[in-house]
């Protein structure tokens, strides 16, 4: 996605809402430093801020990580690039959340930042994903033109969607654990999202 796309975005909209859907997690949580990825206006690490975890709030763009402050100015915040190595020494982070920010990427980007943030999970660290599902219908699933599988570009950004497939070929993997994998549908913005959420645990390669 082009970051002008985003800042517009965060300039323009600064709720942040948390819908309660990590309560359930909480306690696979270790002790450590918590990565909110993607983190938009800052809604998750507000929460988690608020449960005195320890949580950085990271985003490529400006506004958002602005907007983030503004919810709260305790949380730590640090802009981030998911799309270049990531700025954390290995093992250094217990937990990461992603919550719908690693579908806008090609298949090989999206294995990238993956391995990337296997590499800076300590041992045993927490992976906890949202992303676009296939039945996605009312945010774009199926539309645009088709780069790869379930892969589009519209207006010059980038989605993916993922099938049980997809899930398994970048998830599932020899690099995770699996926790908890579970496709549902919320209510979104007047609409019905539908998006799958993947919980892991890094699993030390031999």
């Amino acid at each position: 996605m082009t970051k002008n796309y985003w800042e517009a975005i965060y300039h323009s909209e600064k709720t942040a809402e948390y819908d309660g859907w990590l309560d359930e997690f909480l306690p696979q949580f270790s002790e450590g430093k918590i990565l909110d990825l993607g983190c938009g206006n800052g809604g998750v690490s507000d929460f988690l801020e608020g449960q005195g975890l320890d949580v950085l709030a990271c985003d490529f763009s400006d506004e958002a990580l602005k907007n983030c402050s503004l919810l709260n100015p305790h949380i730590k915040t640090q802009k981030v690039d998911l799309r270049i190595p990531l700025p954390f020494a290995d093992q250094s982070v217990s937990t990461v959340i992603t919550q719908l920010s690693l579908h806008y990427f090609s298949s090989a980007l999206t294995e990238k930042i993956l391995q990337e943030i296997w590499r800076i999970l300590s041992v045993d660290g927490l992976l906890i994903v949202c992303v676009n599902s296939t039945k996605d219908i009312h945010f774009g699933a199926g539309q645009g033109e088709k780069i790869e599988r379930n892969f589009y570009s519209k207006n010059g950004n980038t989605k993916r969607f993922f099938d049980e497939e997809m899930v398994q070929q970048f998830f599932l993997t020899e690099n995770w654990k699996k926790i908890s994998v579970k496709e549902q549908t919320k209510s979104r913005f007047n609409n019905k999202k539908t998006f799958w959420e993947i919980v892991l645990r890094k699993r030390e390669n031999k």
